[in-house]
Formats: structure tokens, C-alpha cells, sequence
């Protein structure tokens, strides 16, 4: 029996902006820069252009660096200075982004909901923007989560465990008995308004022996999605909770397929985002979706990510731009793919810099630097190659 409530706000029924009356959209230029901005980056890839004719449709952004957990896992726990965007500088580069942006995710190994909610709910109807949101939760009350709930492309919520004490010793100071709630209202009304809600647990010694305890946790609240990340060296204590090397690989897939067998047995979802032989995934459950911009961009960039080996899908369409302005390629924003600085050097060259444009032509000869070569995203976009290949038996890239 939890030992906690949850306290509902008045609810009103939240419908995609598409459909709703009293709540501004975006002018149809906007949705027509889209689907061009889409086209370009088709043919660029296929003329294997290292000169995009198209912009990101993808931008991590956050005002602020700031974060109020202290994870094991997550460079936050070394007590990182906060950066603060500046304000005229980082409006001048977002008016030039949401030019093809479609899809925002307003992070930067941060906390978004450190953000002011009313400003970006006004930057998502203004720029037609929607929000993929990496939330530890704890700031995701019911009454919050309402207000962006209409603007909300995929919500994923890290919490690692639902064992509270194994919450609180990675995800410090978090306490379960306010956590909680937040969760759970979240995911019931994710699955009432079709809003894809993912739970994240990160493989660790403390996190796995719990994980086919957690499916049957995330089922029982109408969760239908959980993702197993690896657990990355990001901070100085992260290899102290490395679950292989305290438990073995041979132990480490036992669990995991103990958490696969339930989550086949509770109709919920899996994805191993782990190194081989760990990775996959595992599709148990249909998992309806709201059609909107963001998730018709999201389905073709997938489909044409399957046409291009080798070649990482967020090289194509995202960018990573740091509160202090400078921007990277991906979500791991490794330093020596740094591509400038937007505060400091206009868009276009940093977007179609010489480094940026040296990034492309690797990818295309296969030759990816050295921070890409073991990464997972680009793991996967190869793996799901293969799998077309195996599938189609006439596969030919593009």
C-alpha cells in the first residue's frame, strides 16, 4: 500500500494544438519549412552533400545548466558550475533555429523544468515548437505537467528504481514519498491523452536486481515503455555502481532476462540501450501516439535514417547547443566535437562549418572520429540496417 496521495488539479481535456481553438498556431509557413527543410535533408544525404541545404530539426537548448539531483551517474554529481544563457544572444540564435526546428528539447545535462514553464510553453506556440522533455520528475506536479501537456511530443522520466531506497542512494536528495506521485499521475495521463511516456533506468549493481519488479511497478500505473541505459563514466562515481563488473556478465543477462520475460508477460515495452551481446529491442505492446508535427518528422527522419549505414542520424538533423553557446552534433556532445559557438560566429558557420562539414564527410566515407566510433546511437542505426537487409533480402542505400 503506498504511503503517499496524489493531489489532482482541476483537469481540463487536452487536445493537440491542431484541434484546439484557444490555443494559437503556428503560421503555415512554419509547417511548410518543415516538410522542405525535410526534403533537403533527404537529398543531401543521398548527394552526399557535406554542405546541408537544410537546417536541424532537432535542438537541445536549455537556458540553464542547473540541475537539483546530484546522480551518480550524471556529471551533476561533481558539482558543475551553472551556466546561464544570455538572454539577448540566446533569442537571437532561437529565432534563427526554429526556423526548421520542429522538436525541442530544452536540456543541457540539466533539469528542464528549471526553465521557466510559462516561457516555454509562449516558445512552443510561438515557434511551433514541441517538446521531447528528459525530466527527473521532481518537478513534474500534476499542475505543471497540465500546462505542458499540450505541448508535449515524448515525455521520458528517469528515475532508475522504484525500490525507494535504492532511488535515494543514486538519485540524491530525491525523496521516493515526493517523487512518486508525480510519476504516477504522469504516466495515467500520459496513456489518457496518448503522450509516449518512457520510464529510464540506468544499468547499475544497485538498479538491476530490481528490474523485473520495476516492470510490474510501471504496468500497474499505465506505463507502457521502459529504456535500460548503459551507464556511462560521466562522473567521478559512476564505475563505483558498474553492475557487470560486481556481478558479472553471466548475471547481469540473467536479470535482464528475467525483466524481458515480465515485460512479455505485462504487455510493456523494452529497450536495451546497452553494448552487445545486452542490446535490444522488444516490442510487446502497441503504444498509441497523438499525430502532430513533431511525431510525422520524427517517423520519416527514422525511415531515412534505415537508408543510411553507418551514418549517424543525429549528424543529419540534430544540434546540441550548450547554455554558454557553444553547439555540438549529438547528445553526448563530446569536446572534440565541438562545432563553434552561435553567440559568437553567425549560425550558418557553425552549422555549415569546416568542422561540421568534416564530421559529414567521415560519416559518409565510414571513417567516423573516434569519440562516434563505440557510440550506441550510431550502433543502433547500423543494427537497424541490418536488420532491413535480413528482412528485405533487396535493400539498396540511398
Amino acid at each position: 500500500m503506498n504511503n503517499y496521495s496524489v493531489e489532482y488539479p482541476p483537469r481540463t481535456r487536452v487536445r493537440t494544438r491542431s484541434f484546439n481553438p484557444e490555443t494559437p498556431m503556428p503560421a503555415p509557413s512554419k509547417v511548410e519549412r518543415e516538410l522542405q527543410n525535410f526534403v533537403k535533408s533527404v537529398r543531401s544525404v543521398a548527394r552526399r552533400n557535406t554542405k546541408f541545404q537544410h537546417g536541424p530539426s532537432t535542438l537541445e537548448f536549455s537556458h540553464t545548466s542547473a540541475c537539483n539531483l546530484r546522480c551518480v551517474m550524471c556529471s551533476q554529481s561533481d558539482n558543475l558550475p551553472v551556466v546561464k544563457a544570455d538572454p539577448e544572444k540566446a533569442a537571437k540564435f532561437l529565432d534563427k533555429a526554429f526556423e526548421s526546428v520542429v522538436i525541442w528539447n530544452p536540456s543541457a545535462t540539466s533539469e528542464p523544468l528549471l526553465n521557466d514553464i510559462d516561457d516555454m510553453v509562449r516558445t512552443c506556440v510561438e515557434k511551433g515548437a514541441w517538446l521531447e522533455l528528459y525530466t527527473n520528475a521532481t518537478r513534474l506536479t500534476p499542475a505543471v505537467y497540465e500546462k505542458l501537456a499540450p505541448h508535449i511530443h515524448r515525455l521520458t522520466m528517469s528515475i532508475d528504481s522504484h525500490v525507494p531506497e535504492v532511488l535515494e542512494t543514486v538519485r540524491w536528495p530525491v525523496k521516493a514519498s515526493k517523487l512518486f506521485p508525480n510519476v504516477e499521475y504522469a504516466l495515467r495521463r500520459g496513456a489518457e491523452l496518448s503522450i509516449p511516456t518512457i520510464i529510464n533506468a540506468v544499468l547499475m549493481k544497485e538498479t538491476v536486481p530490481h528490474f523485473a519488479d520495476l516492470v510490474d511497478w510501471v504496468a500497474d500505473r499505465g506505463g507502457k515503455e521502459i529504456t535500460v541505459l548503459d551507464l556511462l563514466d560521466s562522473s567521478s562515481q559512476a564505475r563505483g555502481h558498474d553492475a557487470i563488473e560486481d556481478l558479472g556478465i553471466e548475471r547481469v543477462q540473467e536479470l535482464l532476462e528475467d525483466m524481458r520475460e515480465r515485460a512479455a508477460e505485462r504487455g510493456l515495452n523494452l529497450t536495451f540501450l546497452l553494448p552487445p551481446p545486452l542490446a535490444g529491442r522488444y516490442t510487446n505492446v502497441e503504444n498509441p501516439t497523438r499525430i502532430h508535427e513533431a511525431n510525422v518528422v520524427e517517423a520519416v527522419q527514422e525511415a531515412h535514417a534505415s537508408e543510411m549505414p553507418g551514418f549517424c542520424p543525429m549528424v543529419a538533423s540534430y544540434l546540441k547547443v550548450m547554455p554558454n553557446g557553444d553547439a555540438y552534433p549529438c547528445c553526448r556532445a563530446p569536446h572534440e566535437l565541438k562545432l563553434g559557438n552561435v553567440y559568437e560566429q553567425p549560425f550558418e558557420e557553425v552549422w555549415n562549418g569546416a568542422k561540421a562539414q568534416s564530421l559529414r564527410s567521415a560519416m559518409f566515407q565510414n571513417k567516423p572520429p573516434e569519440p562516434c566510433k563505440n557510440c550506441l546511437v550510431r550502433a543502433k542505426n547500423l543494427a537497424d540496417v541490418e536488420q532491413k537487409i535480413v528482412e528485405s533480402g533487396d535493400w539498396v542505400p540511398l
